[in-house]
């Protein structure tokens, strides 16, 4: 499922929507003005077991609704490549290389070697704001190194380009160490996508965090106005630890 492209689009429609009333390789947006990042440092990993997890057990441990919000996609189960290609056609943005248009630092862009894993997913919207979760069980031999999803140095560059007639500003910047949840004994990453609407006076944000240990890995992705990281931070340990017992 293009989880995090879903919720770009959604946020970038939004927030066009709300303005109104007030080249390279070709994957998937992002930027801080500089012409790339640092890879993450990848942090010891325990030893991963052979076994398998039904897909109903993960989708089990996704995130539950809570009141106001209402489900946008899922929650779904199974095999993961069939969850990646919901059939949704891409829509491209203007100015925008081809291979940051789909929510650099999300699920949409794993190795397709994990197409065969078990996975769960939802996607939850209250109002402009909206959080979906990922989770899959890669095989052991996963390359792990290609879910570490840092940003391509293409895509560390502002961008601006026309949404429904309003100009954009599009720039994604990787989250630092203070800014992701602390959790012992699992490898973070994530990015912070930002859509700015200049003749509006107005941001949206989506944010990616990335977490792994072992064969389980975990995607969310949060979309919404609010410039701060401290909620999040929480919905992600949380669900991590729900995401854990479910596999043990």
């Amino acid at each position: 499922m293009r989880l995090s492209w879903r919720l770009v689009a959604c946020t970038t429609v939004m927030y066009a929507s709300v303005a109104g009333c007030g080249g390279d390789d070709g994957q998937r947006p992002s930027s801080n003005g500089r012409s790339g990042f640092p890879a993450a440092v990848p942090s010891p990993l325990p030893a991963s077991s052979s076994k398998t997890v039904e897909p109903s057990r993960l989708q089990a441990a996704l995130i539950t609704k809570k009141s106001g919000q209402q489900v946008l996609s899922g929650p779904d189960s199974g095999r993961y490549g069939d969850l990646r290609d919901d059939g949704t056609p891409s829509r491209g943005m203007p100015g925008v290389p081809a291979r940051c248009q789909h929510g650099e630092g999300g699920p949409a862009q794993w190795p397709t070697t994990v197409d065969d894993s078990p996975s769960a997913q939802v996607i939850y919207q209250s109002g402009p704001n909206g959080v979906g979760e990922t989770l899959i069980w890669v095989p052991e031999d996963t390359d792990m190194a290609r879910l570490r999803l840092t940003i391509p140095a293409i895509c560390g560059r502002k961008a601006t380009t026309e949404v429904q007639g309003r100009t954009v500003i599009v720039t994604t910047k990787p989250l630092s160490k203070s800014q992701l949840p602390a959790i012992p004994d699992a490898e973070l990453t994530g990015n912070r996508l930002t859509m700015t609407f200049p003749d509006a006076g107005m941001s949206a944000y989506t944010t990616w965090i990335n977490v792994r240990s072992g064969q389980l890995v975990m995607a969310m992705a949060f979309m919404g106005t609010e410039e701060g990281l401290g909620a999040h931070k929480r919905t992600v340990a949380a669900a991590w630890t729900r995401a854990q017992a479910a596999v043990k």
